[in-house]
């Protein structure tokens, strides 16, 4: 893929369908016992955090490409976190922690429980436009969190782009009794050993690769983003407020929200089998970081 395929071609699973063809990535995730986790439900927030924001934020430039990792969750940033064990319905949320935590299900009040996984990205941008296809160059100059602390909204001198504030939250269910501390990421896999190179969710990240249309993200950025106390939440373009502008993206008709009552886990070796052709060994207890990250046209990691 590059920025002309994702933007202009293909369809998409997100609210608003080929308005929204970003491409959006994490690890996979591992439930210890030879099993994918299937996230029941993933939310991504645009935000303008704190008043100092308002009016400033801009549209995402054509082309866009960001990784969020767990530097961003810590280090004068109050209560961000990269898991926290929470319900499928969003209640009660525990301890903010930089690895998986064991989250118990069903929780004190009775609801299922859930792993969160949350990354925040940097959004203070240099401008610099020769290197906006860098996601690498963006994750470590062009792009930084604002001064102090990462909600502030205040940028830099030198990075005074102030861009959409993105969090990825993704739920995991957790069965009941299920021991959470055992899971961990694929990219927390050694790949040349296969063993585990850290704690479960040492390695967390995750990747964004701009895909929205142009114009729905100058709407969104001019009715939500800079517009003060705007209540955009679920797709709205607009705060409901605002008459002359209700509208909202197209919501999925395949949209499922809450908790996954099947508890989703697809054995590794399916996913050997549907995604890769990878030679040697499986090892189905820690998936191998080979199998977990191949390149269907390849047949190895990616």
């Amino acid at each position: 893929s590059n920025a002309d395929t994702i933007l202009n071609s293909g369809g998409s699973t997100c609210n608003g369908g080929e308005l929204n063809r970003t491409a959006y990535w994490v690890p996979a995730m591992f439930d210890g016992t030879g099993n994918v986790v299937v996230p029941s439900k993933i939310r991504f927030y645009y935000k303008t955090e704190m008043s100092a924001g308002i009016g400033n934020v801009q549209p995402y430039p054509e082309n866009l490409q960001l990784v969020g990792d767990t530097s961003n969750n810590v280090q004068n940033n109050v209560n961000l976190s990269t898991f926290r064990c929470n319900s499928m319905f969003n209640g009660a949320k525990s301890t903010p922690s930089s690895t998986i935590p064991k989250c118990a299900s069903p929780t004190g009040n009775g609801q299922p429980g859930a792993v969160e996984y949350l990354i925040f990205f940097d959004h203070c941008w240099n401008g610099e436009t020769s290197t906006i296809g860098d996601w690498q160059a963006n994750r470590d100059t062009n792009l930084v969190a604002p001064d102090r602390f990462w909600h502030s909204s205040t940028c830099p001198a030198s990075h005074p782009v102030l861009l959409p504030a993105l969090v990825t939250h993704i739920f995991y269910d957790v069965k009941p009794g299920e021991d959470t501390s055992k899971w961990f990421m694929a990219s927390d896999v050694d790949p040349s050993s296969g063993a585990l190179a850290g704690p479960g969710g040492h390695s967390a990240h995750a990747d964004w690769f701009g895909g929205w249309n142009p114009d729905i993200n100058q709407e969104w950025v001019d009715n939500c983003s800079n517009v003060q106390n705007a209540e955009c939440g679920y797709g709205l373009l607009a705060d409901p407020l605002n008459e002359d502008s209700p509208r909202s993206l197209r919501l999925r008709s395949d949209y499922v929200s809450g908790y996954a009552s099947d508890h989703s886990r697809i054995p590794v070796a399916d996913i050997y089998q549907q995604m890769c052709s990878v030679g040697g060994s499986l090892n189905p207890a820690n998936g191998s970081s080979a199998g977990a990250n191949c390149r269907p046209d390849q047949g190895h990691h990616g």
